[in-house]
């Protein structure tokens, strides 16, 4: 965070952006709610494959504090689904779920029923967790089609 703050105090009218692949999207979540509560200023968080990082009262405070805040999903990457719900955690954010070829995406939110939750479990997989799918989906956005 001291970086941060030689970086911000030197760039004052730079936007922040946090992202992170992963656990480095965990940590991209965490890392956005102290940038927010020391600068009052994060201005989009973009995570890919994020595993689940709080519980309901965390997904709560940190949807009304980062709104900004996307997670990118492909197909049936396990990761997102991990820790499980069962245990109490929770996502706060929109998921731009990529179905089929990486060129077609939905957008739900939290722990919609609607996007990643509708692969079931024993099709979850963690070569779709695999950095180069995410490279893929951000290359070439002039290529995706939204699926109401």
């Amino acid at each position: 965070l001291s970086q941060i703050e030689s970086l911000h105090r030197i760039y004052r009218n730079a936007g922040i952006y946090i992202t992170g692949h992963g656990l480095g999207g965990a940590f991209a979540i965490l890392a956005a709610t102290d940038i927010k509560s020391l600068y009052q200023s994060a201005d989009a968080v973009y995570t890919f494959g994020q595993p689940r990082v709080g519980n309901e009262q965390f997904a709560s405070y940190y949807a009304k504090t980062l709104p900004e805040t996307y997670r990118v999903i492909n197909f049936a990457d396990i990761v997102p689904h991990l820790p499980a719900t069962s245990a109490g955690y929770l996502h706060s954010s929109f998921e731009e779920w990529y179905q089929t070829g990486m060129k077609t995406y939905k957008t739900c939110e939290g722990e919609s029923p609607n996007c990643s939750n509708t692969v079931l479990p024993q099709s979850w997989s963690i070569s779709d967790n695999n950095i180069n799918n995410y490279i893929t989906i951000s290359t070439d956005p002039s290529q995706l089609t939204q699926d109401d």
